[in-house]
């Protein structure tokens, strides 16, 4: 007998109506498909791209002689494969400056903290090792469509030269104020107050991609073409000048370049193209957990801020430390989901891993989060088992370009210094070191190379005066012949482990100076005295 209110047939209608809103739903997506793609890169006017710059900008984005040990480029961080983020890991101790507690976060490694100098120094927290920043280096992935950047938004579209004061692009200019931080942050790329004068003396001497392998063809036609900075300079700006702009529309041109645009996202939306239900079907999985809230396709961000309760606003206050909104106190910018099934840590504090633990945290209820944009609704999102599967298949597959992946062109790369550096012997010291006044004013320095150096560091009267890839160097810092100067070097492995220093000096030393001044003195009391005693 048939009870009151059952249905035989119920559940078959019920997974045919759910079966109906996802076909419902793939509909409307395929039918805005021809919206989807992404926009045009933005340009601004004041900085068109050219393939000399374009170039140029490759290969100061993947030079470690950038910085101010030659131990970090930009790529350091910013690595394609790894989704646009940084492999490797640090940890900082957070606000209240103890390792080990709740709010330590995870960041890239820097350089050892320098002086003012260029020596190294004591640091507070980390001693002589690489400094470690407060948040997980971003992806570049979407960069090139943000009005802002950085997590919280502090490289504006507007670009102030910063050793005129005067505005070189009017709007439209973060990626170039953003190429400008690290080259002048002390635990980034910098020594103590490096200023600009100091990086453009520094590519002046160097030789572009030394300590680089693995070098692209593009980039390594441009250095055969061009060997020294100035050259690539003058191809790129029409002379040799380099200064901190033109460094950054550079680096600013070549980011502009790598658009993620081959995803089976991208493929699967081009206007004519036909549908794929598995590109289809992860859209409607993300919208179903409310990701594209923030994630927006085509750009999956809203290139925004939020405060998604990660932390507590008084740990970091975010968005609110660059406009001094207190509203803002945790606000952090929303990251593209493009390649981000690449990186190997997540969020701005870096202390996620896996994608698994990214959606453990967005099914969780937070304090101080704010709700979802546009609505009530709180961060703790309804995930069950099948959701979760089905966005990680989609940001694994529909949403990675393949070129990213493989880092194929225009996505590759050369292979950094660091890369090389494990397991690796101190080189032995250097021998045959000169120092010999060549023109008034000028110290040519010679010696032989030494087996497994990279690069040299070369110092002279306490401060560092050169990093060069190959022996020989030219000090023409206007040294005076009636002064000693003292020169020490020491050789540097790819894992910039030193060698037992070498020593030269030029220039007349400070006791013999003192001995003729006496014997000067000498002579000519005795002199006087002579006078006297013929007077009388």
């Amino acid at each position: 007998m048939k009870r009151i209110g059952s249905d035989p047939g119920g559940k078959a209608r019920g997974g045919r109506r759910g079966m109906l809103a996802v076909t419902a739903a793939l509909s409307a997506l395929a039918a805005g498909a021809a919206s989807a793609a992404l926009p045009p890169v933005p340009v601004p006017a004041e900085n068109p791209i050219t393939e000399p710059k374009r170039v140029l900008g490759k290969i100061l984005f993947w030079d470690e002689q950038m910085s101010s040990d030659n131990t970090v480029a930009c790529g350091t961080c910013h690595r394609p494969g790894k989704g646009g983020g940084d492999p490797r890991s640090g940890l900082y101790p957070g606000k209240d400056g103890v390792f080990g507690t709740d709010d330590d976060t995870f960041g890239s490694p820097g350089v050892p903290h320098m002086d003012r100098r260029g020596m190294a120094a004591k640091n507070a927290l980390f001693g002589m090792k690489p400094q470690v920043g407060d948040r997980t280096a971003p992806s570049y992935f979407g960069n090139i469509w943000a009005a802002s950047l950085f997590w919280d938004g502090r490289a504006g579209p507007k670009v102030i030269d910063p050793v005129s004061g005067g505005t070189v692009i009017a709007s439209g200019g973060a990626l170039e104020n953003q190429a400008m931080g690290p080259l002048q942050n002390a635990a980034e790329m910098a020594k103590e107050d490096r200023g600009w004068a100091d990086v453009s003396v520094k590519l002046q001497h160097a030789r572009p991609l030394a300590l680089a392998t693995r070098i692209p063809a593009d980039m390594k036609q441009a250095v055969e073409a061009h060997p020294r900075y100035g050259d690539l300079f003058r191809a790129a700006f029409g002379d040799p000048q380099i200064t901190a702009v033109r460094v950054a529309m550079a680096i600013a041109t070549y980011e502009r370049t790598l658009a993620p645009d081959q995803t089976p996202y991208d493929l699967g939306t081009r206007p004519g193209a036909p549908i794929d239900p598995q590109v289809q079907q992860g859209l409607v999985w993300l919208e179903s957990a409310r990701c594209t809230v923030c994630h927006k396709p085509p750009l999956f961000t809203d290139n925004l801020f939020h405060n998604i309760g990660i932390r507590r606003p008084f740990e970091d206050q975010g968005r609110a430390k660059v406009t001094g909104v207190k509203a803002q106190g945790g606000e952090m910018k929303t990251p593209t989901l493009r390649n981000a099934a690449l990186r190997t840590s997540f969020m701005h504090t870096g202390q996620y891993h896996t994608l698994d633990e990214v959606l453990d945290e967005y099914a969780r209820t937070k304090v101080d989060a704010e709700p979802l944009p546009g609505t009530n609704e709180p961060y703790a999102l309804p995930l069950d088992i099948t959701v979760r599967q089905q966005i990680k298949t989609f940001l694994t597959t529909g949403l990675v370009d393949p070129r990213v992946a493989r880092e194929t062109f225009p996505f590759d790369r050369p292979v950094l210094r660091s890369e090389r550096a494990e397991g690796l012997k101190a080189p032995t010291r250097p021998q045959g070191f000169t120092a010999r006044f060549t023109a008034p004013g000028v110290v040519t320095l010679d010696w032989k190379p030494a087996p497994g150096a990279s690069d040299y560091l070369l110092i002279r009267d306490g401060r560092v005066i050169g990093l060069p890839t190959a022996p020989g160097f030219v000090d023409d810092g206007g040294l005076g012949r009636w002064q000693w100067h003292s020169y020490r070097l020491v050789a540097r492995n790819d894992a910039a482990d030193a060698s037992a220093a070498v020593h030269a000096g030029v220039g007349v030393p400070a006791l013999p100076l003192a001995v003729a001044g006496a014997a000067a003195a000498g002579l000519g009391m005795w002199r006087l005295r002579r006078r006297k005693a013929k007077a009388a």
